[in-house]
């Protein structure tokens, strides 16, 4: 099977995918295209193929709740699964450069065999993802470079047995993270699928904003006039929403981050660890909120403090940015703040949009293919599904409708 684009989003906190599916409809030669996202936990566990209880895993089918591939020899469990598994809540990879291990590959892996599990031969032409600010300055080619021209041959579960599968990469290309969101916000899909650049948010292409990513380990922010970044107004924290359930995890008796960020959002009422069983969880996790959120604000009216009188908008993406939207807008009461739609999928739909819309102007003249109208699809219901931690408790912000309060005349931005 040929896949055009595919949208990878390597998070620290989770794997971020978007895929585009062609299925019949009762119509005779009729198509529609399905757009899915999905996501899953970073996490990962190899699992021991020496186990006498090994034999009595269920394995008949690959889920979000149970990833589980086997390449070059060695078994793992990945997400939930990992999660599951281990005793301490699966493990991460934080590394700048963690594109180049095999933890990260075969997550890849795992989720195109989820995307596509009819299939044992995948050709993906153009994989699209990104980088922080920080890791792109060093690290941008050598990521295109690992994963272009590249084949790869693993085993999946399918009916009750390892099934092999063969995925084999053309091109990768790469973008700074946070340009993903511009591109989501600023791009959308047309009645043939194709992409074409959204009426509601053409504006932005000539507005000054600013953009900030909340993810796991980092938040990315910087300054932009449209496509353009503005020199010297990039921000990079090395904190993230991780943090604040790790300060949460110090009240519930040191449990590991993993276990209070699942319990989180579960939304679990309580969490049992180490001998004694916890509650509030949901409490302690929005206090550690705020306090994250208050170090966010200060350091971005500290940075950009130069930029804030000619700023019209902020956007905020990422899996954090539902947690923190409302203190960052009692400390910026004069920009309208807006959280991008289902912000943690933001920056994959922009790198998916971006790949897609290169394939647009290749081929011009590919003749249109008889199709209903496109459907923008979610992936099954999962233990962690559609969510980086935190974004499955809000509801899309609306703040794009609110009115901005009125400036006084003698106010002024400080840090």
């Amino acid at each position: 099977m040929i896949v055009r684009t595919v949208g990878w989003d390597n998070g620290f906190g989770d794997e971020k995918f978007m895929v585009e599916k062609t299925v019949a409809t009762d119509k005779p030669g009729g198509v529609k295209k399905v757009y899915e996202t999905f996501s899953f936990p970073s996490t990962f566990y190899e699992i021991s193929n020496d186990s006498v209880l090994r034999s009595w895993t269920f394995m008949e089918e690959l889920s979000l709740n149970q990833l589980i591939i086997e390449y070059e020899g060695v078994t793992y469990g990945i997400g939930n699964y990992a999660i599951m598994q281990d005793a301490m809540g699966g493990s991460r990879n934080y590394s700048a450069d963690k594109f180049r291990e095999k933890t990260e590959l075969i997550k890849l892996l795992a989720a195109l065999a989820y995307a596509y599990p009819d299939e044992s031969q995948i050709v993906v032409e153009k994989l699209m993802c990104g980088l922080s600010l920080e890791s792109y300055k060093y690290h941008k080619a050598d990521l295109e470079q690992h994963f272009s021209n590249r084949t790869f041959n693993f085993k999946v579960p399918s009916k009750g047995v390892m099934k092999p599968v063969t995925v084999e990469i053309k091109i990768a290309k790469c973008i700074p993270q946070g340009l993903g969101a511009f591109y989501d916000r600023y791009l959308d899909f047309g009645p043939d699928g194709r992409i074409m650049v959204s009426q509601k948010n053409s504006a932005l292409k000539d507005m000054r904003y600013g953009l900030v990513d909340i993810g796991e380990k980092t938040i990315d922010a910087f300054v932009a006039q449209g496509r353009d970044p503005i020199d010297r107004s990039e921000v990079v924290l090395k904190r993230g929403i991780s943090d604040a359930f790790a300060l949460a995890g110090k009240k519930l008796g040191n449990a590991p981050v993993n276990l209070v960020q699942q319990a989180y959002i579960q939304h679990k009422e309580s969490l049992f660890w180490a001998g004694k069983r916890y509650y509030n969880i949901a409490e302690l996790c929005e206090e550690a909120f705020e306090e994250i959120a208050k170090d966010i604000g200060q350091k971005l009216l500290a940075n950009w403090k130069n930029h804030m009188e000619r700023i019209e908008m902020v956007l905020l993406c990422g899996g954090g940015a539902n947690a923190i939207d409302k203190y960052i807008k009692e400390m910026l009461p004069y920009v309208e703040v807006v959280v991008m739609d289902e912000p943690q999928f933001s920056n994959v739909r922009g790198y998916y949009k971006l790949g897609a819309l290169e394939d647009s102007v290749k081929r011009p003249d590919e003749p249109a293919k008889k199709t209903e109208p496109i459907v923008h699809a979610k992936a099954e219901p999962a233990v962690h599904a559609k969510a980086e931690p935190v974004a499955k408790h809000a509801e899309p912000a609306k703040a794009a409708e609110e009115k901005k309060p009125e400036k006084p005349a003698t106010s002024e931005v400080k840090a």
